[in-house]
């Protein structure tokens, strides 16, 4: 009984996913205003009425998949700061997140409050999450002040000026390429790799750290980015976004 329990579970979880997964395949490709239920349940090989037994309504189920999409980004990003030694480093964060941001369209796009893709739906998917909005920012300034009472970033600008200053950066190398002809472009790691030299040249003292300090600041982060990840899990799993799912 408990098997078959178990069964049902994982059969529910992989329907949930398989649906998530062709929702952000059509809102790619026709944007978030012309992709309907219909859409997306013939696309899945599912009933429309299904949809329904997972998400109570369509906006419920986008922003079920725009979570999950957030989410998954979040842990890759943290992934590879843990794997790279001087992966806390702001030139190195950067790196790290630009480059999963160009190689997930939604994030990106997300990023870029990018309307002609998603609408309207941006205005849903603020709804509720400004205590979201604010931890994640929360996160970037407590590590920035980490950073400079360690000398690892320069000091001589205020840390409201070095936020907007990483901030445009970023737009900057992903908003590039949309005006730039096709033979012109830069792959996402060379995007990634350049951008983090700029990051490098205007705010990192230059001073070499130590490996007990890059210790010290990889303990201090990674609990705040895995607190800010929970948080997020936290939300898209409440019972009113209809989307109590596992990820």
């Amino acid at each position: 009984m408990a098997r078959s329990l178990q069964s049902d579970s994982t059969r529910r979880q992989e329907r949930a996913d398989r649906i998530l997964d062709v929702a952000v395949e059509l809102m790619l490709r026709w944007g978030y205003r012309k992709t309907t239920i219909d859409d997306i349940a013939r696309q899945a090989g599912v009933a429309k009425g299904t949809i329904y037994l997972h998400w109570k309504s369509r906006e419920a189920l986008f922003l079920a998949a725009i979570f999950r999409e957030l989410l998954r980004a979040g842990e890759e990003m943290l992934h590879r700061i843990e794997a790279d030694p001087e992966g806390i480093l702001l030139s190195h964060l950067t790196r790290h997140s630009l480059f999963v941001t160009l190689n997930r369209p939604l994030t990106r796009a997300l990023f870029l409050n990018d309307t002609d893709l998603l609408g309207d739906f941006l205005q849903l998917a603020n709804v509720g999450t400004p205590t979201l909005a604010q931890q994640k920012l929360a996160v970037i300034e407590k590590l920035l002040l980490f950073l400079r009472e360690r000398q690892l970033l320069r000091t001589d600008m205020d840390v409201r000026t070095q936020l907007y200053s990483v901030s445009a950066i970023m737009m900057g190398f992903l908003m590039t390429e949309q005006y730039l002809a096709e033979d012109q472009r830069l792959s996402a790691e060379q995007i990634a790799d350049e951008a983090a030299a700029v990051i490098q040249q205007r705010f990192e003292s230059g001073q070499a750290p130590a490996p007990e300090t890059m210790q010290e600041a990889r303990e201090y982060f990674a609990p705040l980015l895995r607190t800010y990840i929970g948080a997020a899990r936290e939300w898209f799993q409440r019972p009113e976004t209809g989307a109590s799912l596992r990820l």
